[in-house]
């Protein structure tokens, strides 16, 4: 029986690894934010550890948490969102000399959470992406403009970002004329420097789950999204499992080999209504 921390504990995922782990006999102790965690309260949960929320204080629970393996039994650390991963792969080095730890390298998760990154890995390996302009500087939007099919996406290169310690959103805008996107992208590179900026595709959104181990896939899944927030593109709210698309598998994993992505991953695609591509 092995002693397992499960970051995250107000979210669903993290409610069902603790059913796993707990189901197969495995001590689970519960990390999370509030002490009204919907995690705290399953059978499978056997210790709670409440520690400062990452958004808001990310150095403190950054201390608290190695200070927690340090003078806890712990055996495997699992963080469970971005939130948690990203300062977790800071740290991991410090982290290890304590605990196994779930999740890749800073240099890995960076390639990772980086969209821009991931799209020029996606490039290189020939993994269809939309049309994108990796800006580098504000005259070359100007240019770009004129280009356009509109409407068109403006993208940050990360969905938040961290200042002073603090979680900032940096969501994406839709533009629909020339005027706009000039004003929509000066506003949000003030925020976050140089973002994106792509083509909309116009289709269903689907997934790639995978276990990899030096990029070499274990196990895979997939699904496909029924619903999203907003409706226009965003979080699912409603999925569907499904035997992985062809090309999607394909593309998936030729991405995360190419990547050399160590843990759990998923791709995700859009399936283009007018080419059938994902």
């Amino acid at each position: 029986m092995a002693s397992v921390l499960v970051t995250d504990g107000g979210t669903r995922s993290a409610l069902s690894i603790a059913r796993s782990l707990g189901r197969r006999g495995h001590r689970v102790i519960i990390g999370a934010e509030t002490p009204r965690s919907i995690s705290y309260y399953s059978k499978h949960c056997s210790e709670r550890f409440l520690y400062p929320s990452p958004s808001v204080d990310r150095g403190g629970f950054e201390e608290v948490l190695i200070k927690y393996v340090s003078n806890n039994e712990v055996d495997l650390l699992i963080p469970v969102s971005d939130l948690t991963s990203i300062p977790i792969s800071t740290r991991k080095e410090e982290l290890a000399e304590h605990t196994t730890v779930c999740c890749p390298d800073r240099a890995m998760m960076d390639k990772a959470f980086d969209k821009h990154q991931t799209l020029k890995a996606a490039q290189r390996l020939d993994v269809p992406i939309p049309k994108t302009h990796f800006i580098e500087s504000l005259d070359e939007v100007r240019s770009v403009a004129d280009e356009l099919r509109y409407p068109a996406v403006v993208k940050p290169r990360c969905s938040w970002y961290w200042i002073d310690g603090k979680v900032v959103s940096g969501s994406r805008r839709y533009v629909s004329s020339k005027e706009e996107l000039l004003q929509t992208y000066q506003g949000m590179s003030a925020e976050m420097p140089y973002p994106m900026i792509q083509e909309m595709i116009h289709g269903s959104g689907c997934g790639l789950f995978a276990l990899t181990s030096n990029g070499v896939p274990l196990a895979t899944f997939a699904h496909r999204r029924l619903r999203e927030f907003p409706v226009s593109g965003g979080v699912s709210t409603l999925r569907e499992s499904v035997a992985p698309d062809e090309m999607v598998r394909e593309y998936g994993i030729r991405l995360l080999e190419g990547m050399g992505w160590e843990g759990v991953a998923m791709v995700e695609f859009k399936m283009d209504d007018e080419s059938g591509v994902p």
